[in-house]
């Protein structure tokens, strides 16, 4: 006799909640993957869940920006203050009702409207004071004060991850030196270097430190601090994205086992100061520049492209090709061989030029023939025929 579908949903209606049986770490666990706001949400689903959103290991607390042009003119809008301190308020409130929880894997605080220095700082102080592990603060004061980094933060050895972002450029203050031992990944954003903030410890202070981004940094206009140097012998990845003072200043890099390199924006003058035999991947992704900084990018840019000599696949943005066809003699006098370059791949769907496996396609007398081009290549442009055919001719000699 076949079950009526009414009868069937009944009966799994009237199953039972596994969810809720489950122990309180694993509902925080579960809880980790929300934002803060919508875990603290779940506790009105039932007593089980009253209080396990204090059991998540992962706090996330978001103050977003407002469209002033269309709040300000608004009946009863509370105006930025109000907003700020009630959230600060509720913030304060949250992380008082889970003081007796000690471990915190993720702790993230994103500030797109001013809030006190203090605030921040005590923030922080919560999160280190539970072992975090990944912490991302995207600092905004409104009292002309720039928050200070606890040194309990300065000398963690739980801290994995970290980003920091100075979303005014005077919200948080940068440590001179640091001392933390198992940090991986550091992410700076929006940081002015001096000779006052910066001797080189930010770095040289996380010896196992193997991934760094700069973004949208700059070196302070007119300072006695002219090259930052980048000393991380254990760094495998390096990313530098709109540099803001890029013909300015200079970017030393001293990373022997670097296995990818990205460049975005304008072009920065960067040193790599030991060979980088591990180098498997770079990309260069350029903004155009006008008038005379045309040929001061392209002699950097092939001044650079000679010290990744070492390069496996190396990936070339259109807008930086027209840097490279700016002045076909430089380029023809500049342009390197690439000692370990493979095939050339330029392919319709990605807007990057793909150099790899050009010896083993360039070079057919070689053992390993390697792979072939596919039936998608499209042509080659006139600089990479150039390069290739450079790096043949030294190859024969």
């Amino acid at each position: 006799m076949k079950r009526k579908r009414g009868e069937e949903q009944v009966k799994v209606n009237s199953g039972v909640d596994r969810l809720s049986c489950l122990p309180y770490d694993i509902l925080g666990r579960i809880l980790s993957f929300l934002d803060t706001k919508s875990a603290i949400r779940t506790s009105v689903l039932s007593r089980q869940y009253q209080h396990a959103w204090a059991s998540s290991t992962s706090l996330h607390f978001n103050l977003p920006g407002l469209n002033l042009a269309t709040c300000k003119y608004s009946h009863g809008f509370p105006g930025l203050n109000a907003i700020s301190r009630s959230f600060e308020t509720n913030v304060t409130h949250v992380l008082q009702r889970r003081k007796d929880y000690k471990n915190l894997e993720s702790f993230r605080l994103s500030l797109h409207i001013g809030v006190t220095s203090i605030f921040i700082e005590e923030c922080i102080h919560y999160a280190v004071q539970r072992n975090i592990h990944h912490l991302r603060i995207r600092a905004n004061t409104k009292d002309h004060r720039a928050a200070t980094l606890p040194k309990l933060l300065l000398t963690s050895s739980s801290l994995i991850t970290l980003h920091l972002n100075d979303a005014r450029r005077d919200s948080i203050e940068l440590p001179k030196s640091v001392v933390l031992p198992n940090l991986k990944i550091l992410r700076l954003k929006n940081f002015e270097f001096s000779a006052k903030n910066y001797n080189g410890e930010v770095f040289t202070g996380c010896p196992n430190l193997e991934e760094l981004v700069l973004v949208k940094c700059l070196i302070r206009c007119g300072d006695e601090l002219k090259v930052l140097d980048v000393n991380c012998l254990n760094l495998k990845k390096l990313e530098i994205r709109y540099w803001r003072s890029p013909w300015e200043d200079m970017i030393s890099v001293n990373a022997p086992n670097l296995e990818f390199f990205k460049l975005q924006g304008f072009i920065t003058r960067i040193d790599f100061r030991t060979d980088m035999p591990c180098l498997d991947r770079a990309c260069i992704d350029l903004s155009v520049p006008v008038g005379e900084r045309m040929m001061t990018t392209s002699e950097t840019l092939f001044s650079m492209l000679h010290q990744m000599h070492h390069v496996n696949v190396l990936k070339i943005s259109p807008q930086t090709m027209k840097v490279i066809d700016a002045f076909p003699e430089l380029r023809d006098e500049k342009m390197p061989g690439f000692e370990i370059l493979k095939i050339v791949n330029c392919k319709e769907d990605i807007p990057m030029y793909e150099l790899k496996d050009a010896l083993a396609f360039t070079f057919p007398h070689q053992e390993d023939s390697g792979p072939s081009i596919s039936s998608h290549t499209v042509e080659i442009p006139l600089s990479l025929k150039n390069l290739l055919a450079t790096h043949n001719n030294q190859m024969v000699e």
